[in-house]
């Protein structure tokens, strides 16, 4: 523990963690804003998450950040069925690597097709994934996407011709 700390820093610190930030707390007792992080954790002395959402809300509309990155996105043909009508493709995001754009949203990391079609149509059941009829990993146009198992993904790679089938 940090010695430095007296008595009376740490009962102002209690008393007021719920209604001043720790920039504030620092201001007020000369202390910096990493010096108070340290207490806080050092002392054990927590804020109620509520207070934590309100403290962050402030900082945003203070600073005039915004707390997430905005979604961009554009249209663009349908390269392989051009029946289906234009691509939705998210420019603003990066992707997993196989070419599906990510997103986080509290804490938890989602693919963002994965994260609108919850927002649209509720939770993901359980074996189930969200499969493209346009065969485009970054497309997020919801009327591409549909519901299926793994196993109809497979079935509808292998009647569109993206694999093989292996036969024994």
């Amino acid at each position: 523990m940090n010695k430095n700390w007296t008595k009376e820093e740490i009962q102002f610190v209690k008393e007021n963690k719920d209604t001043m930030g720790n920039i504030e707390i620092g201001i007020v007792l000369g202390r910096s804003k990493g010096s108070m992080d340290t207490m806080l954790h050092n002392y054990g002395i927590r804020r109620n998450k509520e207070v934590l959402r309100k403290f962050k809300a402030e900082i945003y509309r203070e600073t005039g950040l915004k707390n997430r990155k905005e979604l961009k996105f554009k249209t663009i043909p349908c390269k392989l069925y051009p029946e289906l009508g234009d691509c939705v493709i998210c420019i603003s995001h990066r992707d997993d690597g196989k070419g599906y754009p990510l997103i986080w949203r509290n804490g938890k990391r989602y693919r963002l097709k994965n994260y609108l079609w919850e927002k649209t149509y509720g939770k993901i059941p359980s074996g189930m994934c969200i499969l493209h009829k346009c065969d485009t990993p970054e497309c997020v146009r919801l009327e591409h996407l549909f519901l299926g198992t793994q196993a109809d993904n497979m079935h509808d790679a292998i009647e569109k011709g993206r694999v093989l089938q292996l036969t024994r």
